[in-house]
């Protein structure tokens, strides 16, 4: 087992500790939202190698391919281009139709179950991660008609020369999609998490800013800034395959680095906050 760790900036500590120690630490998902006593935490081993392998193996065969998006992004100085999504994410649902986004909630969770088949589910282990970071009960949230549930994850798969342009997760739950979510949690704040499955030769580290997020002003302006990496910390995260990353994403802005290579960078992930008592933890895409 290995020795927990806190990797430290001025402004921006991340604990990294071994899926084995979550019961050590049940108030960390609190210490971190809260009391902010770091800005997120790794935790090691949450998927086995040997599931990595099994998942990558039957991605590349074809497994949720209907579920697959197309969605293009910009990077910096070129053109459009698809990144691989598995699954419908709620910010990318239109909110005139939230029946779409709910249908492939369903499918993904039926699908992601054959996908791990014959190992521990993705929900089993996010959930036992989590229960023990919080010491509450852990789940995906139900949607607002009867059977409906949000979807636990998606999954991202982004090739040479895709990046992700830097962001803060708080404008995305203003954003009408998330309506009814925001009835059922605490809209202070909001983590990321993902669990990488492959990782690229170079690149494709998240880096976090300790740039905050702040409604009352246009931080957006701030981060578009040239010289966003000499005024503002920060930090830089590359968890390995099977590792999660739990972050506050929704106070700090952040971004993906460019991928080069020929092995692309897929992870599962997706978003989490406390109930609006802060009595459940609530986990979803």
């Amino acid at each position: 087992m290995s020795k927990s760790t806190i990797s430290e900036k001025p402004a921006l500590r991340i604990l990294d500790i071994h899926a084995s120690e979550v019961e050590k630490y049940p108030n960390t998902l609190k210490d971190i939202m809260f009391n902010r006593s770091y800005e997120g935490m790794i935790i090691r081993g949450v998927l086995s190698p040997e599931t990595v392998e099994q998942v990558v193996s039957r991605l590349e065969n074809g497994a949720m391919k209907s579920l697959y998006l197309a969605r293009p992004t910009q990077g910096v100085d070129r053109k459009y281009k698809p990144i691989e999504v598995y699954g419908q994410t709620l910010i990318g649902t239109s909110p005139s139709n939230p029946k779409e986004y709910f249908d492939s909630a369903t499918a993904f969770r039926q699908e992601c179950s054959m996908l791990f088949q014959g190992f521990p589910g993705l929900e089993e282990r996010i959930e036992a991660v989590l229960h023990g970071l919080s010491g509450l009960p852990v789940r995906v949230p139900n949607g607002p008609e009867e059977g409906q549930t949000y979807t636990p994850a998606t999954i991202r798969v982004l090739f040479e020369d895709d990046e992700m342009p830097i962001h803060a997760g708080n404008q995305l739950i203003r954003l009408p999609q998330s309506a009814h979510l925001n009835t059922l949690i605490d809209i202070t704040d909001q983590f990321s998490y993902f669990i990488p499955i492959t990782v690229p030769e170079v690149g494709g580290e998240l880096i976090i800013y300790s740039l905050e997020w702040n409604p009352e002003e246009k931080s957006e302006e701030k981060a578009l800034d040239p010289m966003l990496e000499q005024k503002y910390e920060s930090v830089v995260v590359a968890p390995n395959p099977g590792d999660m990353l739990v972050f506050d994403g929704g106070r700090y802005y952040h971004r993906v680095t460019r991928v080069s290579g020929s092995r692309p960078r897929r992870t599962i992930g997706g978003f989490m906050a406390f109930s609006k008592q802060h009595d459940e933890f609530y986990y979803w895409s």
